[in-house]
């Protein structure tokens, strides 16, 4: 038990690559991802994202790897949705809105199934003064069980950034 809780991999948080719309629906640039969760459940910082149990329940913190914390992967996965849909993220003077993200919830737990859960609330803003155009709230959950090695938890933590 010792060697397996040992060797708890990082998370990589990949998502799937999308083509380029036109880009002649307008310029929104990604702004600023808040870390709105709770203390104990990645309050502490973007790469906490979850607690493995290991065979008595002992749990072990789950982090991504370095470099692809929830911060960096949303402004890409943000980046990545705007532009397949036909907006433009370079910066447009006096024309460009701004896309700003609270991460409510993204955590994952368990013992013998899992979830991943995310909430994250989208907020389109008018950069010149502050005001909130629009707004909508992501919620996505996938479970999983580790049966024989790690490949579905990272299967399922994709998918959960996919669906974002």
């Amino acid at each position: 038990m010792v060697v397996v809780n040992a060797c708890i991999p990082a998370i990589n948080l990949q998502r799937a690559q999308l083509s380029k719309g036109d880009m002649s629906s307008g310029s929104v640039v990604v702004g600023t991802v808040f870390n709105k969760r709770a203390v104990d459940y990645g309050a502490e910082g973007f790469d906490f994202i979850g607690t493995l149990r290991g065979g008595y329940g002992n749990p072990f913190d789950l982090k991504t790897e370095s470099g692809r914390d929830l911060e960096t992967v949303l402004k890409e996965t943000a980046k990545a949705a705007l532009e397949h849909s036909g907006y433009s993220t370079d910066p447009v003077e006096g024309k460009s809105l701004r896309l700003d993200m609270d991460l409510l919830d993204f955590w994952c737990d368990g013992y013998t199934g899992y979830k991943v859960y995310a909430s994250i609330e989208a907020k389109l803003v008018n950069p010149a003064n502050g005001n909130v155009i629009a707004r909508k709230k992501i919620d996505v959950e996938k479970g999983f069980a580790l049966v024989w090695g790690y490949s579905q938890m990272h299967e399922e933590f994709d998918n959960v950034i996919n669906e974002i």
